[in-house]
């Protein structure tokens, strides 16, 4: 039985010694080191002649550190300790130097048990924590970069999109405060749902393409009440060190001032335009007036004068026309004012200037009793615009039918 133990013992003692972590045994109420395997001594930077010695002996530079008072509180508690990633101080020639070790003290008892001695096994994770720590700095890194940037940014993490990071500017634009980080962005900031940013965020996320955006307007609180603002955005995706997505960043800024000054600079055309039209109109009756009179009575210094300024009043109404639809095209569509009416009538009415000129026939043909149901004013616009081309591009054809 004797001669089993022993051998026992000697395997347990080849195994340890084999191992590449540290393991060691200190005995009694002064901790004796009575074992410590070659991966310890490598850790400590000393060699077999410890072995026998307190541990605070064996190992002066441990004075201070946490662990002969770890060593006595599980000698005299029996309670073992564990430690993911503990600091330990340790001799590199003549300079301390740093390490991390995952360790566990362990008491041991005889048969009776009573505590006779503490083993230690230690796992050395200085790398893990250095790496873990330059990753920590890389992200305080970045988190400051953003918090402190000039645009609009945040961080949505997963398919949730739970805001990570937000700056202020990005605080700014949603219209809400830092409450919203940690919470899903549209569980924060339910005023933007139904606007189309959960499905873009959705593309971004699966897809991998980045998605950008100009003047896009979105309902956001503004002073406890919803307005309409404008943004320029990107959402781009962003991923872990497998590459795979678990983020999307958004950059934005908002643009409302800008998109607000040209919706007034359209305005101020649309109105000028409306302005221009009726003068211009009394202007272009009195020139067609003076032409009748000038027939019966001819002057041809006259006649020519009246001609000359009859082509530029109509090049004048050609420009206004151009700056009201582009007033009306630029507000995102032209409003129609539908009703019904006969469309012969208002292709006749509309082309009276072709007819005073003389130089063309106008012929309609089909059925001139046809109603339709439009917009009035949009389909004289139309009806003029091909009428003059035609006698723009055909000026000896004789006939417009």
């Amino acid at each position: 039985m004797e001669n089993h133990k022993s051998l026992l013992e000697q395997h347990l003692l080849t195994i340890f010694n084999s191992s590449p972590s540290p393991i060691y045994v200190c005995s009694g109420p002064d901790f004796k080191v009575i074992y410590a395997n070659k991966a310890t001594l490598n850790a400590w930077g000393k060699d077999a002649s410890v072995i026998g010695k307190p541990f605070v002996q064996a190992l002066p530079e441990i004075v201070g550190q946490p662990f002969p008072r770890l060593l006595q509180q599980v000698y005299e508690s029996g309670i073992p300790y564990h430690t993911e990633q503990d600091r330990a101080d340790l001799p590199v020639g003549d300079v301390l130097q740093t390490y991390y070790f995952k360790f566990s003290y362990q008491p041991l008892k005889n048969d009776e048990g009573i505590i006779w001695g503490v083993m230690c096994t230690a796992t050395d994770v200085t790398e893990l924590v250095e790496a873990k720590r330059e990753v920590e700095s890389s992200q305080n890194n970045l988190r400051s970069m953003i918090m402190q940037a000039p645009v609009a940014i945040c961080i949505l993490k997963s398919l949730n999109f739970v805001v990570e990071i937000a700056n202020e500017k990005m605080l700014e634009i949603w219209g809400t405060t830092a409450d919203v980080i940690g919470k899903p962005i549209f569980e924060g900031l339910p005023e933007a749902k139904g606007q189309g940013f959960e499905e873009l965020l959705k593309e971004v996320y699966h897809s991998g393409k980045a998605f950008t955006a100009y003047d896009r307007p979105a309902d956001l609180p503004r002073n406890g009440k919803i307005k309409r603002v404008f943004i320029n955005f990107v959402y781009a995706p962003l991923r872990d060190s497998n590459g795979h997505i678990n983020a999307v960043m958004a950059v934005a800024s908002d643009v409302t001032e800008q998109v607000l000054a040209q919706q007034k600079k359209d305005d101020f055309i649309g109105i000028a335009s409306h302005e221009l039209k009726t003068p211009l109109t009394s202007l272009k009756a009195s020139i067609q007036l003076m032409e009748r009179l000038t027939s019966k009575e001819p002057n041809n210094k006259l006649e020519k004068l009246i001609t000359q300024s009859g082509v530029s009043v109509n090049k004048l109404a050609y420009l206004v026309e151009d700056l009201l639809n582009v007033s009306k095209l630029n507000e995102g569509q032209l409003n129609l004012n539908k009703e019904n009416f006969t469309l012969s009538k208002v292709m006749n009415d509309c082309c009276q200037h072709v007819r005073l000129e003389g130089t063309h026939e106008l012929v309609l043909e089909g059925d001139l009793g046809l109603q339709v149901f439009a917009d009035m004013h949009r389909i004289d616009q139309v009806i003029v615009n091909l009428v003059n081309n035609a006698v723009k591009y055909a000026p000896k054809s004789g006939k417009i039918i």
